[in-house]
């Protein structure tokens, strides 16, 4: 199998473990919109407006009834199991497209650090400043403001539907993250972020010289995924030329959108094309032949 066929080969696990807690996800979100639906219609009203003599602690109460329910279904689908089988291949597949027999030492320190920080994030204190404070915060403004229960559950469905941005927009608020998107966040997040961090790694450890930019594309793919995918179609790009393409893309303003400021040759592997990118890079070593070929081919021009 060459370098190409492993990467896609784990590029297809890395959609198939996103799909399968999409699923899970989703049946989060439904079961959650239930409880507070339920709670929403039990507020008192007068001449059909919600009043603002509502106990505001019992969203408390409703809040750590959700918590104990996303304790319960976080243990069911099995993520901590998945994730470290997805890790083990994605260390494999570093191994096999470098020629790798053994990997520096300090890998299993950061597929720790990754794996712990990801269980931290599906922790309580995690959930809750993530999403459930969120949700407090916009019962609350429905109590406060007087909104109908009709008007409340349009705002509560523009929250199931991933719209928290548009709640109560007009009063300044911070967009307002509902349960799946916030799973969702952690579970990309959790696989990029490990292979972002062993890709530096090891092109430290081994001198590697060049990178691969993998994946697929979408209406809102960033103008530099797009470049280095549809240019390269996964061929090696050598580390002088991703070094240019990424300094004229962050200097232009109508380039950049979504670039991580401070993202460099160095980083680019954990930071590409910027947060929540769906793209991989795998540092790779590149010949003198290759890196020749390359700027035959490309007539890439260096500028630093």
């Amino acid at each position: 199998m060459n370098y190409l066929q492993a990467i896609k080969q784990q590029l297809k696990r890395k959609s198939q473990f996103q799909q399968y807690y999409n699923s899970a996800f989703k049946k989060i979100q439904k079961d959650i919109l239930i409880y507070v639906e339920k709670y929403i219609d039990l507020l008192d009203t007068a001449n059909g407006k919600i009043l603002d003599t509502n106990d505001l602690n019992t969203i408390n109460e409703l809040e750590e009834k959700i918590l104990k329910k996303i304790d319960v279904l976080i243990k069911q689908i099995s993520f901590d199991r998945r994730l470290n089988e997805f890790n083990a291949n994605t260390l494999q597949v570093t191994k096999d497209i470098n020629g790798i027999n053994k990997l520096p030492e300090n890998i299993s320190n950061i597929r720790l650090f990754i794996e712990q920080q990801t269980r931290d994030s599906l922790q309580r204190a995690g959930v809750m400043q993530g999403v459930t404070k969120p949700l407090n915060m916009l019962l609350q403004n429905i109590i406060l403001e007087g909104t109908s229960k009709a008007e409340a559950k349009e705002l509560l469905n523009k929250w199931n539907k991933g719209e928290g941005e548009a709640l109560f927009g007009a009063r300044g608020q911070k967009k307002i993250q509902n349960f799946e998107q916030y799973f969702n966040q952690i579970a990309n997040d959790s696989v990029s972020q490990f292979n972002g961090n062993i890709q530096n790694t090891i092109r430290k450890e081994f001198n590697l010289n060049g990178f691969i930019y993998v994946g697929g594309e979408v209406e809102k793919t960033r103008p530099f995924c797009h470049y280095l995918v549809s240019k390269f179609n996964g061929a090696k790009i050598p580390y002088d030329a991703m070094e240019s393409i990424i300094h004229k893309y962050l200097k232009d303003e109508s380039l950049n959108k979504g670039m991580i400021e401070g993202t460099t040759v160095e980083n680019i592997c954990v930071y590409k094309g910027g947060y929540n990118c769906l793209h991989e890079c795998y540092s790779v070593l590149m010949s003198e032949e290759e890196i020749k070929e390359f700027y035959k081919k490309y007539n890439i021009n260096i500028k630093k």
